[in-house]
């Protein structure tokens, strides 16, 4: 399993302080763990999945009402 690197974390939230980095992981619905010394774990898949679920993912379908 891979987790994403310190630097990783820091380039997706814009915080090196792990209290603002929780809080947007959670914000944004991008789920996480914590180690025994409090450092943020969370993988790619994690990022992707909320990514994949967010509110403004959209499925456009075409008016088949302008074929007649």
């Amino acid at each position: 399993m891979k987790f994403l690197t310190k630097h990783e974390l820091k380039e997706l939230t814009g915080y090196s302080s792990s209290s603002k980095a929780k809080e947007v992981l959670t914000r944004q619905g991008i789920g996480f763990v914590t180690d025994a010394q409090g450092r943020i774990k969370t993988t790619p898949e994690a990022v992707n999945a909320a990514l994949i679920n967010t509110k403004e993912t959209q499925v456009y379908e075409p008016n088949f009402n302008n074929f007649k």
